[in-house]
């Protein structure tokens, strides 16, 4: 049987793209496992899951992370 990583986050709505980036580099260490599960709060509210497309920069980068 395999790891699972499970992980929550909550990011408030204007935290500053430096403040992201711990976030990302946990989220490279963690995406090689095979159940990866991250649920959260992102507080990217201009992010179309449909379309994989945002407005704003750091949802934009957000979205390429997932």
């Amino acid at each position: 049987m395999g790891d699972s990583v499970v992980g929550v986050s909550y990011r408030p709505p204007d935290q500053e793209e430096q403040v992201d980036e711990p976030f990302y580099r946990q989220l490279k260490v963690a995406s090689p496992s095979q159940a990866l599960v991250i649920m959260g709060d992102f507080s990217h509210p201009d992010n179309c899951w449909k379309d994989n497309a945002a407005r704003h920069t750091q949802s934009r980068r957000f979205l390429a992370e997932h």
